[in-house]
């Protein structure tokens, strides 16, 4: 059902569907151009503006790629990850690979934003369509034939004004928290290697660190390092209990405090070798391996899968310190060289082990963890924001997609 004076049309009733293609890679002249083309991972930009690749008029005139208009609603068929189902819309005109399709629609029946907006909100369902765990990717067809519910243009119009508004101000927030951590990366780098005020510097084993500091390993500077749950960790799962850390539960600096899994308090005591206190360093062994956090007095004596977990002397480094030094560059090449580069490997405690690790005395420390924690907190803020912007956008798409809210429309 629909409200008054929407209606529902397949997508094939409003718009062209079009895919692309990929000049052939051997022939040269055919690549390095003036004639934009898009790959399909460049669908995660939403807003398309520019394209890594370019091509020339003759790779065009022998390939089945084509030009698509400004304001084509694009969707990626396929791809690695999230990039099945994903949409966005051109801010200008392309060409496109295989992998990509473009809906340019009739603007007397469909506004390009508004079809931009309803694709995005029908993610899950895109990515359903192709069935087989979506090994054999969208088609034109299946997309040709999917239901539409339209409102009146002038109400198209209105809900698409009002989720890009969202948009823009999600965009605008995320550009400040892109921009603080290129400053707080490149000041943390600073202080790890110059430190406060010093004048005189010697040679280490990582470089000049000022005269007054040590190079020591990580096992020389902790009490403990250990890993996690790592033999069948589902076994232990329970509903409610004592939460347990997993690599999505580790940020760079801050801890994400959702979607825990439970192990019972028999089960902690039983698995007591992995417990945590507070002050233990968290680092992620693959996926984003090498990131790094602190365990907060909330989680003291929670558990963890398959993480890394150091306990630091606080007499020698103090918990934050040697968990920025772990998510800065100084930290996450020795994470790679450790893996040999390739970052699907798992970081594994010998690794960690033998991490070579700037050591200042105490007061200096406290002097760094201070001036990072207020980068932190900015970044943490605005993150904060964004996940509000998300959730009143997700909100809006539910009421103003459906009808449930009408806008745009005089009684």
């Amino acid at each position: 059902m629909v409200p008054d004076g929407w209606n529902i049309l397949k997508i094939e009733e409003f718009a062209e569907v079009k895919t692309g293609g990929t000049p052939s890679r051997q022939i040269p002249s055919y690549w390095n151009g003036s004639i934009p083309w898009m790959a399909s991972g460049e669908i995660h930009q939403r807003y398309i503006k520019n394209t890594a690749e370019f091509i020339t008029a003759e790779g065009l005139n022998n390939s089945n790629t084509r030009w698509l208009p400004e304001k084509t609603v694009m969707i990626a068929l396929n791809g690695q990850g999230k990039t099945r189902g994903s949409v966005g819309i051109l801010q200008t005109s392309v060409t496109c690979n295989q992998s990509l399709a473009g809906f340019i629609v009739n603007h007397q029946v469909c506004h390009p934003e508004y079809l931009f907006f309803y694709l995005d909100d029908k993610y899950q369902f895109l990515r359903d369509l192709s069935g087989d765990e979506g090994r054999n990717g969208l088609n034109l067809k299946l997309l040709r034939e999917i239901e539409v519910s339209l409102p009146p243009l002038s109400e198209q119009k209105k809900i698409a004004e009002i989720l890009s508004s969202v948009d823009e101000a999600i965009t605008a927030t995320q550009a400040v928290i892109d921009q603080t951590r290129k400053v707080k990366q490149g000041l943390i780098q600073q202080l790890l290697t110059r430190g406060i005020g010093h004048m005189k510097f010697k040679e280490s084993a990582i470089g000049n660190i000022p005269a007054d500091w040590d190079v020591k390993t990580a096992q020389d500077i902790c009490l403990l390092i250990s890993v996690g749950i790592v033999v069948k960790p589902s076994q232990y799962y329970v509903k409610s209990g004592i939460p347990c850390f997993r690599s999505a539960n580790v940020q760079e600096g801050y801890i994400k405090d959702e979607d825990w899994v439970y192990i019972s308090e028999e089960s902690n005591k039983i698995l007591s070798k992995s417990q945590l206190k507070a002050g233990d360093v968290l680092i992620v062994r693959s996926g984003y391996p090498g990131t790094s956090c602190v365990v907060t007095e909330k989680f003291d004596k929670s558990n963890c899968i398959d993480i890394i977990f150091a306990r630091p002397n606080t007499d020698l480094m103090l918990p934050e310190y040697l968990s920025c030094f772990i998510n800065s560059s100084l930290g996450k090449n020795q994470v790679l060289q450790a893996q040999g580069g390739l970052a699907q490997q798992h970081f594994n405690v010998g690794a960690l082990n033998s991490m070579k690790i700037n050591v200042p005395p105490i007061k200096e420390q406290e002097k760094i963890i201070e001036i990072f924690s207020k980068y932190q907190e900015q970044i943490l803020q605005s993150e904060i924001e964004v996940n509000t912007l998300q959730k009143i956008k997700q909100g809006l798409m539910q009421d103003l997609l459906t009808g449930r809210v009408r806008v745009g429309v005089t009684s």
